[in-house]
């Protein structure tokens, strides 16, 4: 029987729903939302404080988007803060990115297959993803892939870019 893939969303794989001013990942993020349903959705208590902090049309519109899909909200616990610690002191991040380090931690937690993010700065780059495995390696865990969103859309879907 075929496994569905898990897949963590961090705050930005939902705020450029909104966010037209980006025309590529805005129109890759929709496209990935409307095949969204494939997948196992987890998304945390660090993504909805974030997106509370956007203005409250803002805030409405992303909560919107969000109430239409079917996820599991992970909460904080000792062993996220302990993974977020642990990839701060491991360098995979910087400590002003703790937030950054504990969107990964929460996908560690659950074992999901990717992390989904537009944040190309802090976590879906190669040195991240690098730090990530070694650290998954070292715990035993499963490994992750920490990808932006147009990585999961279907080839015909985005063929309209080559053009």
């Amino acid at each position: 029987m075929f496994k569905r893939q898990k897949i963590y969303l961090d705050t930005s794989a939902i705020s450029h729903l909104d966010q037209p001013g980006k025309p590529s990942e805005y129109e890759y993020t929709h496209l990935f939302w409307r095949d969204i349903d494939r997948y196992d959705i987890y998304i945390s208590e660090v993504v909805v404080r974030e997106l509370s902090k956007c203005d409250d049309e803002k805030a409405a519109k992303l909560f919107g988007f969000v109430s239409d899909v079917q996820y599991t909200l992970l909460d904080k616990t000792h062993e996220i803060y302990a993974l977020a610690d642990r990839i701060i002191q491991r360098k995979v991040l910087p400590p002003r990115s703790i937030e950054d380090a504990r969107h990964i931690a929460h996908a560690l937690a659950v074992e999901c297959d990717y992390l989904v993010t537009w944040n190309m700065n802090h976590l879906a780059n190669i040195e991240t993803n690098e730090g990530v495995r070694l650290l998954t390696f070292d715990l035993m865990r499963k490994p992750i892939l920490i990808i932006p969103p147009s990585m999961l859309v279907k080839k015909e879907e985005s063929d309209n870019e080559d053009a």
